[in-house]
C-alpha cells in the first residue's frame, strides 16, 4: 500500500512496470538516504526504459522533502510484512524486484553491491521491452 492509502497494483494491461521496493532498517538515516539516491540512479541509467521501473520505499517516516529529493520514488509500508525477511536490522536498506505481473523477482540483501543490481536491471527491463 502506498503512502497516500492508494494501493500498488502489479498488473497493469496499459503499463508493463517493474517494482522495484526499497526496504529500509529501522530509522533512515544518511546512509539509507543515499543508498535510496544510488535506486534513484539506477533507474536513470535506463534511459528511454526508466519509465518501466517504479520505485517504492517501503518507509512512510521520510520527510515529504526527503521523498521529494528521490523523485519520482513514491513511500509506502508493507502492511502484510511480506519483504519482512530482508528487513534490515539496522540503518542500511535492502531491496526487492518485483516483475510486471507481482512475481517477486529478485531480493537485495542488506549491503548489496550496487553495481549488480544496476547490470540486473538493465538486463531484465531493456530484455523485456
Amino acid at each position: 500500500m502506498l503512502a497516500d492509502g492508494s494501493t500498488l497494483t502489479w498488473k497493469d494491461p496499459e503499463l508493463e512496470h517493474w517494482t522495484l521496493l526499497a526496504v529500509p532498517g529501522p530509522g533512515c538515516a544518511q546512509h539509507c538516504l543515499q543508498r535510496l539516491d544510488e535506486l534513484r540512479r539506477a533507474r536513470l541509467t535506463l534511459n528511454q526504459n526508466a519509465q518501466r521501473l517504479r520505485l517504492v520505499v517501503l518507509d512512510a517516516s521520510l520527510s515529504p522533502e526527503q521523498l521529494a529529493a528521490l523523485a519520482p520514488m513514491s513511500a509506502g509500508h508493507d502492511a502484510d510484512a511480506l519483504f519482512a525477511e530482508i528487513r534490515p536490522g539496522t540503518d542500511d536498506l535492502a531491496a526487492a524486484l518485483v516483475d510486471p505481473s507481482g512475481f517477486y523477482a529478485l531480493r537485495y540483501r542488506a549491503g548489496y553491491d550496487g553495481t549488480g543490481l544496476r547490470k540486473d536491471l538493465s538486463r531484465l527491463i531493456r530484455s523485456q521491452h
